[in-house]
């Protein structure tokens, strides 16, 4: 897959971070309404062959220190 275009989130979590470390990644809010409001933090990811643009005018990005 590496020379496909993809992109993939997930919940914050420090394994998946490393996991994925290699790429280009942000952290985000989301806000979650199923049973309770509520904001979460999940990563994004971009492979290598995807032009990311300026994501911040779609994503809320997470001010949040790692570790």
């Amino acid at each position: 897959m590496s020379d496909k275009q993809w992109i993939v989130t997930y919940d914050y979590n420090i394994t998946i971070g490393d996991l994925y470390s290699a790429y280009e990644n942000y952290l985000y809010c989301l806000n979650y309404s199923v049973t309770k409001p509520s904001k979460g933090i999940e990563y994004i990811f971009f492979s290598k062959e995807t032009e990311i643009g300026h994501i911040e005018k779609f994503l809320q990005l997470a001010q949040v220190s790692i570790r």
